[in-house]
This record gives C-alpha cells, sequence and structure tokens, in this order.
C-alpha cells in the first residue's frame, strides 16, 4: 500500500489522495486482466509490439504519445514491470512529474523489493522527487498579503427637515390670438418637360490583343529576307540571261562553216556556267517568294485573329463593333 505521508513528502501538494486512486485503479486493472496462466502468446505478441511502437516514440522525443502506448501495453500485459516502469520514464520525460511519481509508486507497490525493477523503480523515484524539489526551490514565493483594517464607523448625519412646498402661483387666462389672414396664392401654370432623345451610344469593340513578340519577329524576318532573296535571286537571273545574249553573240560570229567568235571548249564552258547561274538565280527567287509568303500568312493571321464583330447593348438596341 502506498505510504500518504511519503507521497505528501515527495509531491508537496496533498498528493495522498490521488495515488491512493491511481494505485486502486491499477490494481483493478490487474484484477480484470488475464493471469499468465489464461494469457495466450496473442496477447503477449499484441502488448510485445505496443510497447515496441512506444520506445520507438520514446526514442524520437515523443513522450506524450510513448506514455500512452505504455499505458495500453501494461493493460494488455499486466505482467511486465517494464512496460510500468517506460510509462513512469516517458511521462517524467514529458514533464508530468506528479503522473510519473504515481506510476513509479504503483510499480514499487506491485513488486517486492528483492525484483530488479523495484530497484530501478526507487531510483527513477529518487531523481525524480530531486528534480521536483529543485523546481520548487525555482519557483517565486507568493509575497504575505496582510488583512486590511476594517474600515472604521462613520457617523451619519441627522436627515434635514423637509420644507414644505409654496403654494402654485395663480396663472393668467390665455390671450386670444386672430387667425391670420387667409392669403390665396395663384397657382402659376405646369411646366411641360419634353422628352429628351436618348443619347446616341457608340459602341467600340475591346482592344485586341496583341500579337506574341516571337511572331512580329518572324512576320518582318521573313518579308524582308522574302524581299532581299527575291531581289538577289532576279539580279543573278538577269546577269544569267545577259551572258547567254553574250555567248550567242560570239557563237554568231562565223568564218564560213565555223565559228571564230569563241572556241567550243569555252563555248561549253560558259554555257554550263549560264545555266549553273540561271539555276542559282532561279531557287534564290522561289525561296525568296517563299519567304515572302509565308511573311505574309503570319500577317494575314494575325490581323484574323485580332479582328472580331462584337455585339454591343445599347439604349437603342444591340449593335456590332468591328475591331480590326
Amino acid at each position: 500500500m502506498i505510504s500518504c505521508g511519503y507521497a505528501a513528502r515527495a509531491a508537496g501538494r496533498g498528493m495522498c489522495a490521488r495515488g491512493v486512486r491511481w494505485a486502486l485503479l491499477l490494481l483493478a486493472s490487474l484484477a480484470v486482466a488475464p493471469t499468465p496462466a489464461f494469457a495466450g502468446n496473442a496477447t503477449v505478441v499484441e502488448a510485445a509490439g505496443v510497447a515496441k511502437q512506444a520506445m520507438d516514440y520514446y526514442k524520437a522525443g515523443e513522450f506524450t504519445m510513448a506514455a500512452e502506448l505504455y499505458r495500453r501495453a501494461f493493460r494488455i500485459d499486466p505482467t511486465r514491470p517494464e512496460y510500468l516502469f517506460g510509462l513512469g520514464r516517458s511521462l517524467q520525460n514529458a514533464q508530468k512529474y506528479q503522473d510519473a511519481m504515481l506510476a513509479y509508486e504503483s510499480l514499487l507497490a506491485l513488486l517486492p523489493a528483492t525484483d530488479p525493477w523495484s530497484k530501478k523503480g526507487r531510483n527513477a523515484l529518487r531523481e525524480l522527487q530531486t528534480t521536483m524539489a529543485a523546481l520548487e526551490r525555482t519557483l517565486p514565493t507568493k509575497p504575505e498579503v496582510k488583512p486590511e483594517p476594517a474600515p472604521l464607523p462613520v457617523a451619519k448625519p441627522a436627515p434635514e427637515p423637509v420644507k414644505p412646498a409654496p403654494p402654485p402661483e395663480p396663472v393668467a387666462p390665455p390671450t386670444p390670438v386672430k387667425p391670420p389672414p387667409v392669403v390665396v396664392t395663384p397657382v402659376a401654370a405646369p411646366v411641360v418637360v419634353k422628352p429628351v432623345a436618348a443619347p446616341v451610344v457608340v459602341a467600340t469593340a475591346p482592344p485586341a490583343d496583341p500579337a506574341p513578340r516571337w511572331r512580329t519577329y518572324a512576320r518582318w524576318g521573313l518579308l524582308g529576307a522574302g524581299a532581299v532573296a527575291v531581289i538577289a535571286g532576279a539580279a543573278v537571273y538577269g546577269s544569267a540571261a545577259s551572258d547567254r545574249s553574250a555567248l550567242d553573240g560570239k557563237l554568231a560570229q562565223t568564218q564560213g562553216s565555223y565559228i571564230s567568235g569563241i572556241s567550243y571548249a569555252d563555248a561549253t564552258a560558259q554555257a554550263a556556267a549560264i545555266g549553273h547561274k540561271k539555276t542559282a538565280g532561279a531557287v534564290t527567287l522561289a525561296l525568296g517568294a517563299a519567304a515572302a509568303l509565308g511573311g505574309g500568312a503570319l500577317w494575314l493571321t494575325d490581323a484574323l485573329q485580332q479582328s472580331a464583330w462584337v455585339p454591343t447593348p445599347t439604349l437603342n438596341g444591340v449593335q456590332w463593333a468591328g475591331r480590326f
């Protein structure tokens, strides 16, 4: 049985009754719990699993959760005093010193003095009592409040005699008031207000969203590159045509049945060069036209995306506003 004086000296706040209640509740749980002769392996394994979870929470610093799991493990298997010791340790680290003291005292009350867990419980209880004593020394002491002296009786003044009220003064009769003359004011003719025509509301479409910057750059880049390529291709093709005219002029120079203006080898080489030149000019011209068409397509697409017809309600109905 837990000593009331011992618990009072350890807690310092009249914890005897609470310790007895804890011990009785703990003994009642032991009476309800199955004894080792009837407890199955499943109960022991379940309690061991709950105790392992409690140890994991204890190592992680979750002392409140560890205390709840140790209490649950002891309720499942009350034959393991280490679960009750773990409950006391968890409550002590959670700074619930009074509950930890009750757990240690319950452990000491249930085990003989020679049990190893009883020795661990006594050491833990002494450590906890030292910690609680140190905390009580650090707490500020409340100043002694002296009772205030009772106020001295104050003599009440004697009531003054009530003077009789003076008689009411006579009231003069009211003076008759003549009614004012009735003045008839001529009523002016009513003012006819002509309805004002409703203002004309010009519906405007909301501003269009600007095209992305890269599309603008691509559009103007394609148009510019296409124009340059078309001009360059036309120039190359025109130069090839001029060279062909000059070659035809040389081939027209004959002496009898022989061509005297140019040799056969030079004429063949120049004709091939002129052919290559014409091909390059035509390809450049086609590429420039394609680039220009691509730029124009981008410009037309952006223009179509930014244009729209938007219905706008007005006083006279619904008007359609175009956006370009």
